[in-house]
């Protein structure tokens, strides 16, 4: 998934409720950096849960929840994306789907190295 896209701004540190995250984004680190915001709308380590309301970059709204649920031998990571961004919505759901299912394979080296 490197490369794919670059962020300039993220804040370190964890990620809590009610913040507001404004960063530049830029497709493969070669296109023109493009303003995109980030609202967190509910970050609940108890309960497993993040969710955002996001927008920029040709994006009207990109609404995303990540939901961590226990299963056999660990847990399962379910993300659940609604995008609005006009007559262009159909790309960006076919890049969000490549995205994410990019973004799988380190995960899964990380866990497999323990590295976590």
């Amino acid at each position: 998934m490197a490369g794919l896209v670059e962020f300039d701004g993220l804040p370190e540190g964890r990620t809590r409720t009610g913040q507001k995250i404004h960063v530049e984004i830029s497709l493969f680190g070669k296109l023109p950096k493009q303003p995109y915001d980030m609202d967190v709308l509910e970050c609940d380590d108890s309960r497993m849960i993040l969710r955002s309301s996001e927008q920029g970059a040709g994006v009207k709204s990109w609404k995303h929840t990540m939901v961590v649920t226990p299963a056999p031998g660990g847990s399962r990571l379910c993300d659940t994306i609604e995008i609005d961004a006009g007559l262009l919505t159909p790309a960006f759901a076919l890049w969000a789907k490549y995205l994410y299912g990019a973004r799988h394979k380190p995960r899964q080296r990380l866990l497999e190295e323990g590295s976590y």
